[in-house]
């Protein structure tokens, strides 16, 4: 599987925008080139962040009512095109309001209120989620110098050929032996001759 060719897919307006225009697009971070505001926005409590997006108008003056801040009378962010000049300045009053409210009941206002929201979590909480270990993403996996720990397997599952077997990440020179001898044929005791002469053997060199 080639990484540049698994990243190129999930750019790939990025891309028919070059081909089609010749225009490189900028770094944007959590931005989008159509939709404001779109981001990571900050919670109540550290290390507290939601993600939130308005992609109609409908959807921003449901958050900008939400606030209670008369952003949507705010002659710098009335239409998209409004917004996205003044994207600093819409990012900055939103952080304000938002910091005030803690994560969990900041996503569930902005989801009442029929703005799209999640929270953002971290490496901790991904490895305890519910859905993602119900859906068998998250497997325990017994490592022979590490023990058991989560490993994270394939993001796609196939009904007809589910994906049962998942073994830890082999060890150094784990396999070397195995492919010396059933693959290139070399005895057992030319592989000891190498694992002697320091030219092969498991581990790090000494």
């Amino acid at each position: 599987l080639s990484m540049q060719e698994a990243n190129a897919s999930i750019i790939g307006d990025a891309a028919m925008e070059y081909v089609l225009t010749g225009r490189q697009r900028p770094r944007m971070g959590n931005r989008h080139t159509t939709f404001a505001p779109h981001g990571i926005f900050p919670a109540a409590g550290e290390g507290q962040w939601v993600a939130l997006a308005c992609e109609t108008d409908a959807q921003w003056r449901a958050l900008s009512d939400l606030a209670g801040r008369g952003w949507a009378a705010d002659a710098r962010f009335t239409t998209l095109e409004d917004r996205k000049r003044h994207e600093d300045d819409l990012e900055a009053a939103i952080s304000e309001w938002s910091r005030e409210t803690s994560r969990e009941e900041l996503v569930a206002m902005l989801l009442g209120a029929g703005v799209i929201a999640a929270p953002v979590h971290d490496a901790f909480e991904v490895a305890r989620d519910e859905q993602m270990l119900d859906r068998g993403f998250l497997r325990a996996v017994d490592h022979p110098q590490t023990g058991e720990w989560t490993q994270a397997t394939l993001p796609v599952h196939f009904s007809a050929t589910p994906a049962e077997h998942f073994r830890p990440a082999p060890c150094q020179g784990e396999h070397t032996a195995e492919v010396l001898e059933e693959l290139l044929g070399l005895s057992s005791d030319e592989v000891d001759a190498l694992v002697a002469a320091g030219i092969s053997g498991e581990g790090p060199p000494a």
